[in-house]
């Protein structure tokens, strides 16, 4: 029964849906779905898959999220072939918590070969759950999707990585072995098959594999000789009959084709390789007809339909295109003006009427392909050649736009706009300081116009300085004082400066005279949120939605606040209303990426920082969050580049380069973290966290001697502080010195109560049987002098139950059931079940079942449930709960011993052997693994 304790970390609960197998629900109902299961278990281990199916059915139709058979039920459909099920199947039983490894093998082939790469990829957020072998699974999973998406680098990358961590294993061997000849690089490939048919002579794909490489190197003989060895091993396997049908035709051995066609052609009616060499043995022989309709019949699946269009005289396409564009009538004003300037490019009549019309219905893409298009046209014209500047800034193209400003200097000189560009492109940049020095060089004065000074205003308010943007917002309501853009203005001024009730009154006389003002109404929707009344704001944010549907700054707001709430899909549905309206939004694509790391979704986080950093490639924030994801990943040589280039950028920041080095330690690149804090010590000596860094780096390098030597020299310098003592306890463990070890963590958390790391380290050396009393007493003490966090608390009772002082750890769980934090919380009662089975059987079992009505999808408390019931004597109604936690958490040594024990107790000896055997596999612990020894040994033959 495992016993559920926990280090550092708060505990949630995870909620899911309730599962229509309750607690409720009768043992008969119960023990038929395990009956269902249980036999068709046999049948498929006997090769009766329809048996197994039918069973499978009913015990799914009476419990339809039992685990243990939706997942032999995704291997039935497997087999068969039928991958659309498979998928459904497994992403079912993965949202009612089915253990990821015992998923991921077949769900990511059952992708790959529906050519599912997106949601393949999706799986990789769940990679720190992967067991070793499942890691050598993904990295071939990953390996054929990259084939798949034509990227035969990164593939190679991931295919040389299983290959690494399972040298000994033909799978990998042979997968990186054809991507090597799909490269042309033959001898390398030749050098894997080697070895794969030295470790494994009868694996059919080394085989076939084999066949293809003499195929490459044009012997023809010996191809067939190696897929006759795989026909031998497999004589089904359609992709070595196609080669031997295909190698025996150009050795001229008909007969022997047409024997091997034939058994395609038997388990593959439709297979179209058949049916394209069929048809051309039976032109061969003269039966043009039937030649003939074979392929016809091929041929009508591959039909394809083209269309053309037309395009009208010049002269009448631009009068009918004005006279649209002055009627209204845009779309065919679009589409004859289009047409037209395909004819006549560059006619500036046309170009502007079109532009007018793209902007009109915020066609961002389509009116800059359409002045890109028309560069040389607009050169000399400083309103278009601006109105691609201010495009490109709306599209985050920021290059672009700094590229044309520069074009646009040389042929318009000094003219005052260009500086309001300019500043426009340095905000953009995140720049709003030198773009208000820009503007401020200026020195316009009352002269300034309107354009000019709105655009300060918003820097100052950027900048935080609230009294400099009020001056400018008095100077516009001198100059304009009912203007509502001036208005709103200052209405964000007050907002700023938390004048809640000002900015209303400001608002309020913006939509008297404009009731559908939109700014207006976002302001009044950001006040009343400002004021807590987040139903109102959003109720008004979504008028000016039904109004404006691409009102950006509106499903912006709406996705942060959504994001606040944690409903991070409603948060992302919002900002992908932003991104279908405005592709380039570069506040949309920040804030999904923010979404997305605190969902935990990195593949997609990946993504999305990707395209931004295209963006601007030298902007440190996504260099950090590319690295951050990347690390998150476990994708560590990868996150260097990133990192290399926050190095040059930050080269003189001491408390930059600081945090460059953690994040260069987090990515397992401690050369670089090393230079990055000896520059930073260079830059400034008097910071003592810069040198106790390095002296971590070094007892992560495992230089025990450097470590103690620079800490020595801090505490030297600086005296002794919680850090160093910490540092001076991970030091004396690393160098089996485990009483030392104790005596700085109990330093450390004399000099500081909340050291939490210190506490968790010293409980950590509790589990290697030292200082266990000593700790108990120390937390002790530290909850008596002063709050602590409550898992605090936790941990204690986790100390207790360690040390064998069951009547405390039993008082000490009992009393966090009545904290708001551990109240609901179903491992606490999984551990009072366990204590409970102690003395009293039946309090255990009701104690494990209103856990288990806490939460359904404990594999803790399913185990727990099971083996109290195995104590009952009630082995038949334990099996279920057992098989259960199994599906959940199938590394689980215990649960795999409880399962054995379980079986050989319902008189099934072999398959009880297979499980204890595996639960006592090499570097299994688990509280009873000489029971599990005792009774393997006892029923092996």
């Amino acid at each position: 029964m495992p016993l559920r304790r926990y280090l550092a970390v708060p505990l949630f609960i995870s909620l899911f849906a309730c599962s229509s197998w309750s607690l409720a629900e009768t043992a008969a109902n119960q023990q038929d779905v395990a009956s269902h299961y249980e036999a068709a278990l046999k049948a498929f281990n006997e090769g009766h898959p329809n048996d197994a199916f039918v069973h499978l059915k009913n015990a799914l139709q009476q419990n339809p999220v039992h685990l243990p058979s939706k997942l032999l039920m995704s291997q039935v459909y497997f087999d068969a072939g039928n991958l659309a099920a498979v998928e459904d199947e497994l992403v079912e039983a993965l949202a009612l918590g089915a253990d990821i490894n015992l998923v991921l093998p077949m769900l990511g082939n059952a992708l790959v070969m529906q050519k599912k790469v997106d949601r393949l990829m999706a799986l990789e957020k769940r990679y720190s759950e992967f067991t070793p072998q499942n890691r050598f699974e993904w990295s071939l999973l990953k390996g054929q999707a990259f084939i798949i998406e034509q990227n035969t680098s990164r593939a190679q990358a991931e295919f040389e990585k299983a290959a690494a961590m399972f040298p000994e294993d033909p799978r990998a061997l042979n997968t990186l072995a054809t991507l090597y000849l799909g490269l042309g690089m033959v001898e390398k490939a030749q050098a894997l098959v080697d070895t794969s048919l030295a470790l494994d002579v009868k694996n059919e794909r080394t085989w076939t594999l084999n066949g293809e490489l003499a195929l490459a190197k044009h012997n023809l003989t010996l191809a067939r000789a190696h897929f006759e060895q795989a026909f031998a091993l497999d004589a089904k396997d359609p992709k070595v009959l196609r080669q031997l049908v295909l190698v025996n035709l150009q050795q001229q051995r008909v007969e022997e084709a047409r024997r091997y066609l034939e058994i395609i052609t038997r388990n593959e009616p439709e297979d179209p390789t058949a049916t394209l060499i069929s048809a051309w043995l039976l032109a061969s022989e003269d039966q043009m007809d039937l030649a003939r309709q074979s392929l016809a019949d091929l041929s009508a699946k591959l039909s394809v339909i083209d269309t053309a269009a037309m395009k009208n005289a010049q002269y009448l396409l631009f009068i009918q295109g004005a006279s649209d564009y002055l009627q209204g009538n845009l779309e065919k004003a679009r589409s004859r003006l289009s047409a037209y300037l395909d004819k006549k490019p560059g006619d500036p009549g046309a170009l502007r009427m079109l532009l007018d019309i793209y902007l009109k219905s915020d066609e961002t893409l389509r009116a800059i392909e359409l002045l890109e298009r028309n560069e040389r046209s607009i050169e000399q014209d400083l309103q278009m050649s601006a109105q691609l500047v201010l495009l490109y800034l709306e599209s985050s193209k920021l290059l672009s736009a700094e590229q044309l400003l520069r074009k646009m200097k040389a042929s318009f000189a000094d003219h005052p706009y260009l500086v309001l560009l300019e500043a426009r492109i340095l905000k953009a940049r995140n720049r709003p300081e030198e773009a208000l020095n820009l503007l401020d060089n200026l020195k316009l004065g009352s002269a300034a116009p309107f354009s000019y000074l709105l655009l300060r205003g918003e820097l100052q308010l950027t900048l935080n300085q609230p009294a400099a943007a009020e001056k400018t917002a008095q100077l516009l309501i001198a100059q304009h004082p009912e203007h509502p853009d001036v208005l709103n203005f200052v209405a964000a001024v007050y907002i700023h400066n938390q004048r809640m009730n000002d900015a209303l009154a400001v608002i309020d006389q913006i939509l008297v005279s404009n009731p559908t003002n939109e700014n207006a109404l976002f302001n009044r929707a950001i006040v009343l949120q400002a004021q807590g009344d987040h139903d109102g704001s959003t109720r008004l944010l979504k008028q000016i939605l039904n109004e404006t549907p691409r009102h950006t700054s509106s499903l912006l707001l709406l996705a942060r606040h959504a994001a606040q709430l944690k409903q991070y899909e409603d948060a992302l549905q919002w900002l992908n209303k932003v991104l279908v309206y405005d592709l380039q939004n570069i506040g949309a694509r920040e804030q999904k990426l923010d979404v997305l790391m605190q969902m935990e979704d990195w593949p997609e986080a990946l993504r999305v920082v990707k395209d931004l950093t295209a963006l601007d490639r030298v902007n440190p924030q996504y260099l950090m969050q590319t690295a951050s994801i990347l690390i998150r990943m476990e994708r560590y040589d990868d996150a260097h580049q990133p990192l290399s280039v926050l190095f040059g950028i930050w080269y003189e920041s001491p408390a930059q380069l600081q945090q460059l080095a953690r994040l260069q330690v987090a990515a397992k690149d401690i050369v670089s973290a090393e230079k990055s804090l000896n520059k930073a010590i260079e830059l400034d000596s008097t910071e003592a966290s810069l040198p106790l860094d390095l002296a971590r780096l070094q007892f992560i390098k495992g230089d025990m001697a450097a470590a103690a030597r620079q800490l020595k020299r801090i505490e030297d310098r600086f005296g002794h502080s919680t850090s160093t003592y910490l540092l001076a306890g991970d030091i004396a463990v690393a160098q089996g010195d485990l009483i030392s070890g104790q005596k700085n963590y109990t330093r450390a958390l004399d000099s500081d109560a909340q050291n939490h790391l210190a506490l968790v380290n010293f409980y950590q050396l509790t589990q290697q049987g030292v200082g266990g009393a000593e700790f108990t007493q120390l937390v002790e003490r530290l909850m008596k002098k002063g709050t602590q966090p409550e898992w605090v608390a936790k941990l204690l009772a986790d100390s207790y139950l360690n040390q064998g002082q069951w009547d405390k750890a039993q008082q000490a769980y009992e009393a966090l059931l009545s904290t708001p934090a551990f109240s609901r919380n179903s491992d606490i009662f999984n551990n009072l079940a366990n204590l409970y089975a102690r003395t009293d059987l039946e309090k255990a079992l009701l104690t494990a079942q209103e856990g288990m009505a806490l939460n359904r999808h404990s594999p803790a408390l399913l185990d727990t449930l099971g083996w109290i019931l195995v104590k009952k004597g009630d082995y038949a109604n334990a099996l279920p709960y057992l098989r259960e936690a199994f599906a959940m958490d199938s590394a689980s040594a215990e649960t795999r011993y409880h399962l054995g024990y379980t079986l050989w107790k319902l008189d099934r000896v072999k398959e009880a052997i297979s499980e204890l055997t595996l639960a006592v596999g090499k570097g299994n612990k688990f509280p009873e693994v000489d029971d599990a020894r005792a009774l393997l040994k006892q029923l092996s033959p």
